[in-house]
């Protein structure tokens, strides 16, 4: 008999794979999971996955400075600074008024798409900063500055002519000063001419013809140990790549090229950029992708390797031209964090106008931004709307960018929102039109669609995209509710750029009306919707402190149910959580009757005495003793029917004691230790203490979550340090008593967290071993989803052939089946759809910034057999639904639905469809019940399953 499996979790994706010689690198272009600082000593390119293109860079006083081009966007010239070349933040403009460059640059003109300013140089001489750059049509400029954030001087024309790009100045040790840039609109002619002792002026006179044919540009000089450098890149039918001559002098002449990189065209043709040297003399390429798609032209980092005084730029093949580089040891001097994604108010740098911004028709702070509507260049043309603020949207796995628009102010003719801006643009925001104000979606391709009327002051406006560049919006009127416009945008590359994010108003009809701007933020998640960072949990369920026995081939497993949404103060109700398998798991009501508010904490391990199972769990800061006639209950209270102190494990203190284990010796002697390092000594009646002792350990902080085993002779105490992403397990053993002497390891580390496999925190749990096996596990709560939403996950415990304890590596993967697993054959849906599904939370850190994560809650993870991962209805969804088509007609025998926080009951209603038109109810229940899973006996053929959430929590 099949059964069809409603699950809310996912299996982990594969994001990465390997070369033939072990190296990472993505699976495709763009496939970015991982980039930039991996705080493990390594990097991985992408170091920038945004529109950086044109680098250029330097290194000056400890720090690292780059420049990138930003054709017409104001202020321009975008200036980063780094200290490790890999985490960088945007720091500055060189161009503060772009109108300096022409007319054409202006909000009256605004006819500057892909051309304005365009690639640059940036060097240090005699205690200023310089920067240089080409634009198509005006010539080539020069700025500035004694600080690199200005303020920056005047523009300066060098060459007062069109057709030349990719300046770059070389400042000789003598004094003498050169220029070399490509005459683009002459064959592409490359020239170096001496320069003016001020940097101001060129003499063209003297110019020498270094380099000429299609495409080559990007050019550099440099000087290293007494030779004159130009670097270039130049372009042939297999791509773009790298080309380096060389010389004794300045003007040359220069040697014949010799080729430094490969063309890639598979990974976009890295090529120009900038060399740089860290603090060990390592030198490096800071480069950017030439060829762009939605998310521009980004940038990385390769190592570079010098062969017989030259650079080669990537890792060398036996030819001595360089590949891409994906994962490698970071630079000498590492920033811990990168500010980049830190948001400063509406005076971060990271934002930049649409053309020179109309002055005395905005007003920016921090907290907000008004912009004055006015008339279009062209009616209903983004494009050609003045002052449009606009930042760039990073190619990271996932994206939200929300911002709140005020329009109580708005004239007839106005619109104003949200929008995204390249080759293909679109709206989302509000409109007026005859006093009626609208929520509406317009594209450049005349894609209209009215959402809703918008009667409210407020509206939230909200843009979500992943890597595969497809933006949804979505809007709310109180700023928690959103709800998801049926609309997708697929963001684009257009006029040299990525796609830019930003926020606009203009009026058709007349210049009148206002909109505001405020609570925006940004945020850019490390993790994709469809992908499981969770792994596979224990059991579908939030749990912590679990405690597991295995007895007469059944496993059981008590713990803290976690994930109540009101931190300490709850907890959910007691259950014990059994299986046959150690993969199905499942429970049916409350396993210990408390009174209403009790808050339940870390069970012990149940254990035998006498006929009776015994349960030391904490009630609401306390340890009681509770007894049953099963293992899985259900329990009572052993020592007295009310919580009062008396009635206490302990009770000749009332100190906070938590987290009980109970260990019984094989001469039938029974202990209790729990937090603090403290042991009692139980009475034979299993509910007293006869006498208590504290345990000497090697690390006197604070400890909680102890563990107690005994194994070929020798006792084991565990116990944790730390908390949060600190968790620690620490270890110590005697082969004499329970109670010592103890012998301390030199590693007496059990397990931490450990960056690469993705746990963060792992801390109380339990060791257990299978019955008639020497096979032991450690079960350990993760603590990554932070504070009380935390999930089990189990490894193996292994032994060295002294009896020590070998560090766990730990993992999210589980250990799969303990047992034979004996269920019928499942099916798996070929789709799942859902009524809505939550936005992601972004998870912080508390101590250790390179745990971080974001939890998405997809409908695909419905069916994807991984405890780790859930779906979640949107808080809005007041029907929530899933709908799996089985992809064909089958004959289904049973389904098991799988519940979000399942101790807190459910009410559902399943049914069944042959063409997902005609629905027929086929199982459910309308009363609330407190079980996992929950089971329908269906015994029919359907190709379409839709499950209603009546009752209960919405995933």
């Amino acid at each position: 008999m099949n059964r069809c499996i409603l699950l809310l979790l996912i299996t982990s994706l594969s994001i990465v794979s390997l070369a033939r010689d072990g190296a990472w690198r993505p699976n495709c272009w763009g496939d970015w999971q991982f980039f930039g600082n991996q705080h493990d000593g390594t990097y991985r390119n992408p170091v920038l996955p945004a529109d950086f293109s044109d680098i250029d860079c330097i290194s000056y006083n400890g720090e690292y400075y780059a420049i990138s081009s930003t054709f017409q966007l104001s202020p321009g010239m975008v200036i980063l600074r780094s200290r490790n070349m890999v985490d960088w933040e945007i720091c500055s403009h060189a161009v503060t008024d772009i109108r300096q460059i022409g007319c054409e640059m202006n909000y009256d003109r605004m006819d500057r798409y892909g051309r304005g300013i365009w690639a640059g140089a940036i060097r240090h001489h005699n205690g200023l900063f310089y920067v240089y750059f080409g634009t198509p049509d005006e010539g080539i400029f020069v700025t500035s500055s004694k600080d690199i954030k200005g303020p920056w001087s005047d523009l300066v024309k060098v060459i007062d002519e069109g057709g030349w790009d990719d300046p770059c100045p070389l400042f000789d040790e003598d004094g003498k000063n050169y220029l070399v840039a490509t005459h683009f609109a002459d064959g592409y002619k490359t020239h170096i001419f001496p320069m003016a002792e001020d940097g101001l002026s060129v003499d063209k006179s003297r110019g020498v013809l270094v380099n000429e044919g299609m495409g080559r540009e990007a050019n550099k000089l440099y000087k290293i140990n007494g030779m004159y450098y130009h670097l270039y890149s130049e372009a042939t039918r297999d791509g773009r790549y790298l080309m380096m001559k060389r010389s004794e002098t300045p003007m040359g002449p220069y040697s014949q090229p010799r080729q430094l990189s490969y063309p890639q065209r598979h990974w976009h043709e890295p090529n120009q950029g900038g060399l740089l040297q860290d603090a060990d003399g390592q030198w490096y390429f800071l480069t950017h992708h030439g060829t762009g798609d939605w998310g521009g032209r980004i940038a990385s980092l390769l190592p570079v390797t010098w062969q017989d005084g030259w650079p080669v730029i990537g890792e060398p093949d036996d030819r001595g031209i360089g590949n891409m580089v994906w994962h490698t040891a970071i630079p000498s001097v590492s920033l811990s964090k990168s500010s980049i994604n830190r948001f400063q108010g509406f005076h971060d740098p990271s934002w930049s106008w649409n053309h020179h911004p109309r002055e005395g028709y905005f007003k920016t702070s921090k907290a907000a931004l008004t912009i004055k509507a006015f008339q279009p260049l062209e009616a209903n043309n983004l494009l050609k709307a003045g002052n449009t603020l606009l930042q760039r949207s990073w190619q990271v796995p996932w994206s939200v960018v929300t911002v709140r628009l005020d329009i109580s102010r708005f004239a007839d003719g106005q619109r104003s929102g949200l929008c995204h801006l390249s080759r293909n643009w679109s709206e989302f925001g509000i409109q007026m039109e005859k006093g009626v104000k609208s929520l509406y979606i317009k594209t450049n391709d005349n894609q209209y669609l009215t959402v809703a009327k918008a009667g409210a002051k407020h509206v939230y406006l909200r843009s979500s995209w992943d890597l595969s560049g497809l933006s949804t919006y979505s809007y709310s009127f109180d700023g928690k509710d959103f709800t998801k416009v049926d609309f997708v945008f697929p963001l684009s590359w257009g006029n040299y750029r990525g796609d830019l994010f930003g926020l606009y108003t203009y009026n058709n009809n007349q210049e009148a009306g206002s909109a505001t701007f405020d609570r925006f933020s940004y945020d850019k998640l490390p993790e994709a919707p469809t992908r499981n960072v969770f792994g596979h949990a224990l059991v579908p369920d939030m749990i912590a402190d679990a405690s597991i026995i295995e007895h007469d081939s059944t496993f059981y497993c008590y713990a803290t149910t976690d994930g109540m949404g009101h931190g300490l103060s709850t907890s959910g109700m007691p259950v014990v959580w059994k299986s046959n398998d150690f993969v199905n798991w499942s429970f049916d009501g409350c396993s210990f009757p408390l009174p209403e508010g009790t808050v339940y904490w870390a069970p012990s391990k149940a254990v035998r005495k006498g006929g009776k199972w015994y349960l030391y769990p904490t009630l609401n800061v306390g340890m009681y003793p509770a007894v049953a006639d099963s293992p899985e209950g259900p329990f009572r209270l052993a020592k007295g029917d009310s919580l009062i102190i008396k009635n206490r494990l302990w009770p000749q203190d009332n100190v906070h004691y938590i987290d009980a284990e109970i260990f019984i010796d094989d001469d039938g002697r029974a202990y209790a230790f729990w937090s603090r390092r403290n042991v009692g000594l139980l009475n034979p009646d299993m509910v007293t203490i006869d006498s208590l002792v504290q345990l000497p350990t090697r690390h006197n902080a604070y400890t909680e979550g102890p563990i107690f085993f005994k194994r070929n002779g020798i006792y084991y105490y565990l116990y944790t340090q730390g908390g949060s992403e600190t968790y620690t397990y620490r270890y110590q053993m005697s082969r004499v008593s329970p109670l010592g002497p103890w012998i301390y390891p030199e590693d007496d580390l059990v397990c931490a967290t450990d960056v690469q496999t993705g746990v963060y925190g792992p801390g109380h749990g339990c060791v257990f071993k299978t019955e008639g096996t020497d096979d032991y596990y450690l079960a350990f709560l993760e603590f990554g989803r932070n504070s009380t939403n935390r999930q089990t996950y189990v490894n193996r415990l292994e032994f060295n052939d002294d009896g020590t304890i070998q560090k766990v590596k730990v993992t999210l993967d589980g250990v799969g089946a303990l047992h034979p697993v004996t269920l019928p054959e499942q099916i798996y849906p070929a789709s799942v759809t859902a009524s809505s599904a939550a936005i992601p939370q972004k998870i912080q850190y508390f101590y250790d910034d390179r745990c971080q994560r974001g939890e998405h809650f997809d409908a695909a993870f419905v069916s994807d057999d991984a405890n780790g991962s859930r779906w979640m209805a949107a808080e809005n969804d007041t029907t929530p639904w899933i709908i799996m088509d089985l992809g064909s007609v089958q004959y289904i025998g049973t389904s098991e639905a799988y519940f979000v926080r399942p101790t807190s009951g459910h009410a559902y209603r399943l049914e069944s469809s042959l063409d997902g038109k005609a629905w027929t109810t086929i199982g459910g229940h309308t009363d609330l019940q407190q079980k996992s899973p929950h089971t329908d006996i269906i015994g029919k053929s359907c190709r379409y399953l839709r499950l209603h959430i009546d009752c209960g929590i919405k995933g």
